[in-house]
């Protein structure tokens, strides 16, 4: 039986289970959540952004694998902007966008722009 943990903003969590992690995902979309999730982790410990549109692609069997949900998805923690930033090619991200860290290196959750940038805790703190 595989457990997932879903996060929400403000120490919200949702502990469920299933056989695989296509039915736990199914589960999550069909409960009546009382927070939008922002990441999910199994317990092997692999930790997740929720990105909206690549799990429903998977869900949907649209073209989007196991390993491609993984590349996409997975991070070593999820951050968030506590001030407007401006990228290194002066693009400007709000205040209260989502971040996924890979090794020391954060990066922005948008499907239109990618943007980088080294983790400031004077601009970010950490989510998950």
């Amino acid at each position: 039986m595989l457990s997932i943990t879903f996060y929400g903003s403000k120490d919200e969590r949702l502990k469920l289970e299933g056989t695989s992690l296509r039915e736990v995902l199914e589960l999550q979309r069909n409960e009546k959540f009382t927070f939008s999730p922002i990441a999910f982790q199994s317990s092997s410990g692999k930790l997740m952004y929720y990105h909206e549109n690549v799990i429903h692609s998977f869900l949907q069997d649209e073209d989007m694998s196991m390993p491609e949900l993984l590349e996409f998805c997975q991070c070593k923690a999820v951050w968030k902007n506590t001030k407007d930033l401006f990228s290194s090619t002066k693009i400007e991200v709000e205040k209260g966008h989502f971040w996924k860290q890979h090794k020391e290196t954060l990066y922005l959750v948008d499907d239109d722009q990618f943007i980088e940038s080294e983790i400031d805790h004077n601009c970010f703190e950490k989510i998950v």
